[in-house]
């Protein structure tokens, strides 16, 4: 199969996602668990940023203002962030592949409930 054939299959996930904290470290792997959880859900857009979607929900105050960045941080520093999208796949007789561009530092991805693989690094494809 060649690449203009591919594009056609693929399935840009960018856009409109959810997105949820926790102090306790849940492990959340779908939009059910999240909502039969203490996780609050909060519309975001990715590729984005949890500090600037936290301002665009009104949890913390302007990120790039004054000492603000200092309060940001008190609040973002050791939460567990949970990023949920729901979407199709086209049907395909090859195997699926998920292609992630910067995720940030430490991270578990689930699909369909099922792990799939974790991240050790900062801001890797």
């Amino acid at each position: 199969m060649n690449q203009n054939e591919l594009k056609g299959l693929s399935v840009d996930l960018c856009g409109n996602w959810l997105f949820g904290w926790s102090d306790s470290g849940l492990l959340i792997k779908s939009k059910r668990e999240a909502e039969e959880s203490e996780v609050k859900l909060y519309d975001c857009t990715v590729p984005g940023n949890f500090e600037v979607d936290l301002e665009k929900a009104g949890k913390v105050p302007n990120v790039f203002f004054g000492m603000n960045p200092v309060k940001v941080n008190e609040f973002v520093e050791k939460k567990h962030v949970y990023y949920i999208l729901e979407f199709t796949v086209p049907e395909y007789d090859g195997r699926p592949v998920l292609i992630f561009e910067g995720i940030d530092c430490f991270s578990n991805i689930y699909v369909n409930g099922n792990f799939a693989a974790a991240t050790y690094n900062m801001l890797r494809a």
